[in-house]
């Protein structure tokens, strides 16, 4: 019957017919082909992103664990918060993330350190404890800057006996640097009473940005140094 009625429409007309048909095929194969590589990136995203949550969930019961454990510990121990402060819990939590925060880089974001007095007044322990976590940061700051010069040393073109002598300038400033930065308040801040002594213990955070950027001040107007304000921009940046 197909035959009977493609006869009579000419020959031409019927190639005409056939090639649109092959073109509707090849057409469908390639939407089909496209579909399924679609298919396929989205399939191997949803693997990833599975797996990523898997391992992030393990990472978070493992930080919880180890939380509840430092938790307990510091409670059998008899340390407090102080009255008006958030839960110890919460507390712990917040050192816990500002120690482990990095950039693109995975350099630390913060510089978090933590010191403890001793006084028979407790806001006197308490006044001890925190200018011994900015003595402690002084010495992380070094480090930190340090670090930071060390992996800008190419971009900032200059010679490694020069950044010698700005690490050495860094040394020399770090507790005018630390100073630039002010008083900042403790990200955990407990205590505990033996007998009529007061124990304390803090720890204080610095983001490393600020950080740079007090030593970027603090070192421009430094008479040892010798670097132009634009090397000085290179050599201490975070991007």
């Amino acid at each position: 019957m197909w035959v009977l009625f493609l006869l009579p429409i000419g020959k031409n007309c019927y190639f005409r017919v056939f090639n649109t048909l092959r073109l509707r095929k090849k057409l469908m194969t390639q939407f089909i082909f496209m579909n399924m590589k679609k298919y396929i990136i989205q399939l191997v995203w949803l693997c990833l992103l599975v797996f990523n949550t898997q391992e992030s969930y393990a990472q978070s019961d493992a930080q919880q664990k180890e939380l509840k454990k430092e938790l307990k510990r510091l409670e059998k121990e008899g340390w407090v918060t102080f009255p008006g402060s958030l839960p110890l819990s919460e507390q712990l939590s917040t050192v816990w993330q500002k120690q482990r925060l990095k950039d693109e880089r995975g350099m630390s974001v913060n510089v978090v350190t933590d010191a403890q007095a001793s006084a028979n007044v407790k806001s006197v322990a308490e006044a001890q404890a925190v200018e011994f976590a900015k003595i402690a940061v002084a010495g992380l700051i070094e480090s930190a800057l340090i670090s930071v010069m060390e992996a800008n040393l190419s971009n900032a073109r200059i010679a490694k006996d020069e950044l010698q002598s700005v690490s050495e300038l860094v040394r020399q400033t770090k507790n005018t640097i630390t100073t630039r930065l002010g008083y900042v308040e403790p990200i955990l801040k407990i205590y505990r009473q033996q007998g009529n002594t007061y124990e304390v213990s803090v720890h204080v955070c610095y983001p490393l940005k600020q950080t740079v950027e007090a030593a970027k001040s603090v070192i421009a107007n430094s008479p040892s140094n010798k670097l132009t304000g634009e090397q000085l921009d290179k050599l201490l940046t975070l991007n």
